[in-house]
Parts: C-alpha cells; structure tokens; sequence
C-alpha cells in the first residue's frame, strides 16, 4: 500500500512541476545555447521519434534517463554518428559499467557508471566578413563538446534514481564558453508491460564566455515517458511528454514512437517527433559468445534543419558475463 502511494505520488509531482515550470523558468530569460542537447542520441530512439525517455533500453541511456541504466545487465559501450547538411558533424560515444550485486549474492542492488561524450560542429570553414564584401576576412570553425559522469542505482527492484553531471565547452572563433549543467532522472517497471521514466535535463546551466562577460543560460527541459510491451515483448510503443524552456515561455512537444522485432535479430520502427516522421531499422547479433552487437539506421526530419532528412547510424555492444551469454 506504501509503494502504490509513493508511486502515484512520483507521477503527481510531476505533472505538478510540469505545469509550474511555466510560472518559474518563465521569469528568466533564456537564449538558445547547445541545441544539439535537444536533438537526441543512439539511431533506436531517432527512428523511434524520440519517444525515449521510458524506453531506452542500451548505453545511450546515460542521454535519455541515466536512471534506467539498470536496465542493463552487462557493461556496455555505444558510438553514433550523423550525416548533416551544411557539413556540420555530429558525434557521440560512450562507455557504460554495471554492477549486479545479486548476481554476487551481495545485495540485491544494481550500480550502473557511465562516461560519454558528445561532439557537434558547424563547420570549420565558416566566413567572417566585416563588410559586404565578396571575400571573408576570416574563416573560422564552431566546434561544441559535453562531455559527463552519469551514475545510477535502484531503489527497490523496480525503481531506479540517477543523474548526470555534465561540463560543456565552446569553441567560436577566437572565443570560448564553459558551463556545467545537471540531469536528475527516475525510471520505473510498473508492470512487466509498462516502463515510465522521467528526467529533468539540463538544469542550472550557463555558458559563461569571455571569463564571464557574458552569460547565457542554457534551456532546462522536462521529459516524461512511457514503454508498452506487447507479444512477448516483440512489440514496443513509446510516447514522450516534454517541456522546453527555449523562450520566455515553455514550448511542450511530444513524441511518438513503435517498433516491431522480426526473426528475433531484425528490428523495423517508425516514430512521430513533434509532427515530424522518422524511421529506422536495427540488426542484432553476436560476435563469437562474448559480445552482443547491435547496429541501428534511422532517417529524421527537422533534427538540425528543417524539412531535411538527415541520416544516423549507431553502434552498440555488451559485454554478457558467463551466466547471461546469450541471451
């Protein structure tokens, strides 16, 4: 009886502070630093619309809701990359240990550690021009890298807490920014059919440049989710809540997602991304017993530019001990 309170009291917080958001975050101002934050990671969760957040089931986890870490069973690596108009680059990789003190006969606690690292660029021959003049009196590059600590650990069987701790940097042209920015997450199986997760993302963040001249805050987000399993798990429908602090006022979005698991390897999703549509295909297999691989595509539109399909791939592995090869 004490769970289910605490249960529907987590959700009701929630919706609460989803709400409020527009009444406290309104009062700053806030520009639109780091997009690339917002845009999403792994080529799973891309083709399944973003719709993520109670979803994520690998090491891009430490991006979605580092709370559901737990959700792997074995140490884990992922590595993602982009092809963006305008050559502009987008890439990410990462490292992800778990710790299953059941499995040791310690406790039935699961730690999960995680170390990743986001690159964005929008170019490196950018043009600088004083006047309206054929010829840049410069050109320069506009390179952006986060890299973060992201940590995680049941409550009880079926709930799990985490957080991010991130440190973010800016290189344009002769200048460059810093900043530190924090994520608080909470996963939770409410049924063997059911996940829900919750992150607040991005929070108390500014990107401070010339040493502190000059300052501009990076928008916080909220992102509620859920994950409906159905066939054995064969069938997943995610959808996706959110709230942006990009303006003066909050700008909700949502997401949509579904995939489908074919010959137990092969993985066919589509997904709805704030009205835009996005598709994806994924390949599972193993490599000899001691790795399991899997290699996603997916095709989104509006990510980085709107009206414009752009092109992901992922790559990611875990590493099973003995007693889970296999499976």
């Amino acid at each position: 009886m004490c769970y289910k309170y605490i249960r529907y009291s987590i959700i009701y917080i929630w919706i609460i502070t989803l709400i409020g958001a527009n009444y406290i975050w309104a009062k700053e101002e806030a520009g639109q630093p780091a997009p690339y934050l917002r845009a999403g990671i792994g080529a799973r969760a891309l083709g399944m619309g973003n719709a993520h957040t109670g979803a994520c089931q690998d090491a891009s986890a430490t991006y979605w809701n580092p709370a559901s870490l737990v959700r792997l069973s074995s140490p884990s690596i992922l590595a993602q990359t982009a092809f963006l108009s305008w050559e502009r680059s987008w890439n990410f990789a990462n490292y992800v240990y778990v710790d299953d003190l059941e499995k040791r006969g310690e406790s039935k606690k699961r730690y999960a550690l995680g170390f990743s690292w986001i690159n964005f660029s929008a170019g490196q021959d950018l043009e600088k021009r004083l006047k309206n003049h054929p010829d840049p009196d410069a050109i320069f590059g506009d390179v952006q890298n986060t890299i973060f600590i992201s940590g995680a650990s049941n409550v009880w069987s079926n709930l799990a807490i985490g957080f991010n701790v991130k440190l973010l940097s800016h290189d344009l042209y002769e200048e460059t920014a810093s900043a530190w920015a924090f994520d608080f997450a909470m996963w939770h199986k409410a049924k063997k059919w059911l996940n829900w997760g919750i992150v607040f993302q991005d929070l108390f963040s500014e990107l401070s440049w010339d040493d502190g001249a000059y300052v501009e805050k990076i928008p916080a987000c909220i992102r509620t989710g859920i994950e409906l399993l159905f066939f054995k798990e064969r069938l997943a429908v995610a959808m996706d809540l959110g709230a942006d602090m990009i303006e003066p006022d909050m700008k909700y979005n949502y997401k949509l997602g579904l995939e489908v698991l074919l010959l137990k390897n092969l993985a066919l999703r589509g997904g709805i991304n704030s009205g835009e549509p996005t598709v994806g295909l994924g390949w599972s297999f193993w490599l000899g017993t001691w790795a399991k691989i899997n290699m996603d595509y997916a095709t989104s539109f509006g990510a980085f530019s709107e009206n414009t399909a752009e092109h992901f791939l992922s790559l990611s592995a875990k590493f099973p001990s003995k007693d889970n090869k296999q499976k």
